[in-house]
């Protein structure tokens, strides 16, 4: 009975097969010129061929794959097809062919079909490319069930074989890369649509696509069973993600939400978490941001231009993790063996440690808020290493200062990662990896004066007066300011601190002291006065502590603000001793008495900078009236404005007020 069925079944695929031969000729000929006499018949040929598909025929099916595809043949079968695949998810190919076979037709009621030998014909059919814009937003709007099953790379799936999955994954990646493509490279905003607003709303779609680029090297037990179908399949479905992915990195402009695509490729893992959520490894991972990077590290950087892709990545789609980091420096210390590579691992680092990247280092506003915690991280993974050894290296080099078409200069990129640095050096996460690398930067820069002593002496230079002017020695100063602002002193001997000695004020938290000795004398000598309380314009001569009121900060602002402070106060008598010529000079030009003067230190200046004011100058109206009625003539008045980098907050500052004898400026 079974070899019965056997033969009735292939006696119904010759004839099927026979018929459609002449089926197949007539749409390689009727090219879509179905007018005049001819119109009838070929509507009848096209039925004919419709019904054919219908029946899930094969030969019928193939021959749309073969021929090109007339517009009223299109119009005709791309429902049939689609119809099909949408019962993917939920149905067996041996169901859905039993359907097809029995299904009835005008033309006739006899079982022919039904003998597709893969499903993977109705992807091929999708994927030619000659369907009309209109199908091809028609075959994009109804694939939700098709990509559901081919980007479920775990359970692998489709019509509920694993067998039908791999014998479809290169028809969907050839049917997906070739939408893309044409959307991506076209003037055309209706095709531009068709993928941004579309193709990527199917979800999981996007990160297949990017993960594609990896199943070769990096997903073996996928790449074994497709390698065994056909030889380097798994190689080809590489080649079609990355090309595709890096298409969709390029085109991001073309969309509205083209940012939040560069974040979502950018921020993909490279190994989907689905495969095993408790993998902990490096390639498990991995972003796609980090691969390249890594990837860059290992192979260098090749014809790809993989600094492009980063500064999209990283700096419009803002993808910087910690492996993001750690990738990136570990290329700067130990794999950059040019200049032109040197400036271009800076120039992704600035946008490293930014929170709004949009901006080059030449465009730096305001708006750009420099970020703590990726500044900080970034500290203790090497990044003032780096850049330290950057100015080693090439410091000499006749390239150094130049820019590069559009780029910034190495000089340039350093430096506004020294400034970037320097506005949040107060914040405790920052100031915290700056003491943990003070030790070796100082070493570091020790190593470079003496470099420079020893190029000068070969030299025959005898004189320092250049010195200034020398962009290394420039980008050397800026450091040492970072360090110098940057340390736990004690509040009344200067004297300074490591961590078990810090020993507090109990009531604000802020003064620091190596004993109580201190405290108590800098508690008789002033700070009982101000401990605790609130700034206001009759105490302005008297009042030591943070007075900048024009904003009260909450929150997330407000821890930032307290921690400031505390870090400001461990450094302000140092700062004062440091710069007692430049005080007493300025003075002396001013000619006026230093209980009139007020030192300004700016700290939101890279180096610092000091100046000296006359009081009438820097108090006014009421500050002025309460400075004259509540201070003493034996102090001298300073001010410290420091950089507040917070988002919960409107204001951009942190203003403290502190005072210190006349004598301590002249003892010693």
């Amino acid at each position: 009975m079974g070899s019965s069925s056997k033969k009735k079944r292939g006696k119904q695929r010759k004839a099927a097969r026979n018929q459609n031969v002449a089926n197949n000729n007539t749409i390689a000929t009727t090219n879509g010129s179905g007018t005049g006499s001819n119109w009838l018949a070929e509507t009848l040929i096209v039925q004919t061929i419709k019904e054919h598909i219908q029946r899930a025929n094969d030969d019928a099916t193939v021959g749309l794959i073969n021929f090109p595809i007339p517009l009223n043949m299109q119009r005709n079968v791309l429902p049939v097809i689609l119809d099909f695949l949408k019962r993917c998810e939920d149905e067996t190919f041996d169901v859905v062919l039993a359907d097809a076979r029995t299904s009835k037709t005008s033309s006739t009621s006899e079982a022919v079909g039904g003998d597709l030998v893969s499903p993977s014909t109705w992807i091929k059919v999708l994927a030619v490319e000659d369907w009309e814009q209109m199908f091809r937003l028609e075959i994009v709007q109804n694939i939700g069930p098709l990509v559901r099953c081919m980007c479920n790379d775990t359970e692998r799936l489709f019509f509920k074989s694993n067998k039908h999955w791999r014998e479809g994954i290169a028809e969907f990646v050839d049917l997906i890369y070739k939408i893309v493509r044409t959307s991506c490279n076209t003037d055309d905003p209706e095709d531009k649509k068709i993928t941004s607003a579309l193709l990527l709303q199917h979800e999981g779609l996007l990160s297949s696509i990017v993960q594609w680029g990896f199943w070769k090297d990096h997903r073996p037990d996928i790449a074994t069973e497709l390698d065994a179908i056909h030889v380097d399949m798994s190689q080809y479905i590489k080649d079609m993600g990355r090309a595709a992915t890096i298409m969709l990195i390029y085109h991001y402009e073309d969309e509205d939400d083209g940012d939040e695509r560069l974040a979502a490729i950018g921020s993909t893992p490279i190994i989907s978490k689905e495969v095993d959520p408790s993998c902990t490894t490096s390639s498990c991972t991995l972003s796609y941001v980090a691969f390249l990077i890594h990837y860059t590290r290992i192979e260098g950087w090749g014809e790809i231009d993989h600094f492009g892709l980063l500064r999209l990545l990283m700096g419009n789609g803002d993808c910087v993790d910690k492996e993001v980091i750690k990738e990136l420096l570990n290329v700067g210390l130990t794999c950059t063996d040019s200049i032109k590579q040197a400036r271009e691992v800076t120039n992704l680092s600035q946008g490293m440690v930014l929170e709004d990247l949009a901006v080059t280092s030449d465009e730096v506003d305001e708006n750009n808020q420099s970020s703590d915690v990726r500044i900080a991280f970034a500290i203790r993974s090497g990044l003032i290493d780096m850049c330290l050894g950057f100015i080693e290296r090439f410091g000499e080099h006749e390239h150094f200062t130049s820019q590069d078409d559009e780029d910034s200069s190495l000089l340039d990129n350093i430096e506004f990662i020294f400034v970037y640095i320097s506005e949040v050096s107060l914040h405790q996460k920052a100031a915290k990896a700056i003491r943990s690398k003070k030790f070796d930067i100082e070493r570091a820069l020790a190593r470079l004066e003496r470099k420079n002593k020893i190029e000068k002496a070969k030299a025959g230079i005898t004189n320092d007066m250049n010195d200034d002017e020398n962009d290394c020695n420039r980008l050397l100063d800026m450091l040492q300011s970072i360090l110098d602002v940057n340390g736990s002193y004690c509040c009344r001997c200067n004297k300074p601190l490591s961590r078990t000695e810090v020993k507090e004020c109990n009531g604000c938290h802020c003064m620091v002291y190596c004993s109580r000795a201190c405290q108590r004398e800098d508690w008789s000598n002033g700070h009982s006065l101000t401990c605790c309380k609130s700034y206001t314009h009759a105490t302005v001569g008297q009042y030591q502590g943070r007075y900048d009121s024009l904003v009260t900060p909450s929150g997330r602002a407000a821890v930032k603000v307290k921690e400031i402070e505390k870090n400001v106060s461990m450094i302000q008598l140092k700062l004062f001793l440091d710069h007692t010529e430049t005080i007493l000079n300025q003075a002396t030009i001013l000619g006026i008495p230093l209980c009139d003067c007020v030192v300004v230190f700016d700290l939101r200046c890279c180096p610092l900078e000091v100046e000296v004011q006359r009081c009438t100058t820097y108090f006014t109206g009421e500050e002025l009236e309460g400075f004259e009625g509540s201070r003493s003539y034996e102090n001298i008045t300073c001010d410290y404005t420091s950089s507040l980098k917070c988002r919960d907050s409107n204001a951009n500052k942190v203003s403290m007020q502190r005072f210190f004898p006349h004598e301590w400026l002249t003892k010693g």
